[in-house]
């Protein structure tokens, strides 16, 4: 710390009027320089809400589609095609896709099945 002798009040003045007039100028430069940026932002703040507002009214024009939608309570039948008899919807166990439809689930290791050491197994 500082002893009351050492403090030079001129030179804190100076100082602080020096801080004051750079602070000063720093506002009216920022006014030349970066005032756009003020403008920007309005301009953000218009398209932002202008955005929105497209939005409520894109909403609200969806539900009101979905209203007037009719549906049917009961659905209409596929008409008999020739894919009906061979294909994924047929009957036949002959015509099947999907033969392998009861594959069983692995039992044990085939490793010790074989009776092989586990060394050659990488």
């Amino acid at each position: 710390m500082t002893s009351n002798k050492d403090i030079n009040f001129v030179a804190n003045a100076k100082i602080w009027t020096d801080h004051c007039t750079k602070e000063n100028n720093s506002v009216e430069t920022w006014k030349e320089n970066w005032s756009f940026l003020v403008d920007l932002e309005k301009e953000d703040d218009e398209q932002r809400k202008l955005k929105e507002r497209e939005n409520e009214l894109s909403e609200i024009k969806f539900q009101h589609s979905i209203d007037k939608v009719n549906v049917p309570t009961e659905p209409s039948k596929l008409p008999k095609t020739s894919a009906g008899m061979i294909g994924w919807r047929s009957t036949e166990k002959d015509c099947l896709i999907d033969i392998l439809t009861n594959v069983a689930a692995p039992r044990g290791n085939l490793v010790k099945q074989l009776k092989w050491p586990e060394e050659a197994i990488d």
